[in-house]
């Protein structure tokens, strides 16, 4: 009977967990076989922030699976600078809570993998169904430097 209970919280917990996907190269801007490496950076999904497109080049989103907070994307980019539309999505009790899109300038460097970062604050941000723009301020960390190296503008483009 131990075993069973044992096996069934885990069972529970592993629904609860994020998934981060393998690396894949951003439709449209790079060559489906590209791989992360020297001469291309990798952005990451993280914190309930998700890509919804690269200099206007949209991307299919995953829908939100109630037993999982997410499913995360590694995106693999040509250096150089790039307009990311960002938008924050959380799955909190059967419930959804979103904002944005909100747009980041990144000055891509070769070989570099970026960590998307949601940098919400305010009282409201843990009850709030939807995130006010002022609460909501998404950042790029140098993955290996943990540095910030952008944020979103305060305007909507």
């Amino acid at each position: 009977m131990k075993i069973r209970c044992i096996s069934v919280v885990a069972l529970i917990l592993a629904a609860g967990c994020s998934v981060t996907r393998p690396p894949e190269a951003f439709p449209d801007l790079l060559s489906d076989n590209a791989k992360p490496g020297p001469d291309n950076c990798t952005l990451r999904e993280t914190d309930h922030c998700f890509v919804s497109s690269v200099d206007d080049h949209y991307i299919t989103q995953y829908d939100i699976n109630p037993t999982a907070p997410a499913t995360y994307r590694q995106l693999v980019l040509p250096p150089g600078s790039h307009t990311i539309a960002v938008f924050y999505r959380q799955q909190r009790n059967f419930e959804t809570i979103t904002a944005g899109p909100r747009f980041i300038i990144l000055n891509a460097q070769p070989g570099h993998t970026y960590n998307l970062c949601a940098n919400t604050n305010g009282a409201d941000v843990p009850f709030a169904d939807t995130l006010p723009t002022a609460n909501w301020r998404p950042t790029l960390t140098d993955a290996e430097t943990h540095t910030q190296v952008a944020i979103a503008r305060t305007n909507d483009r």
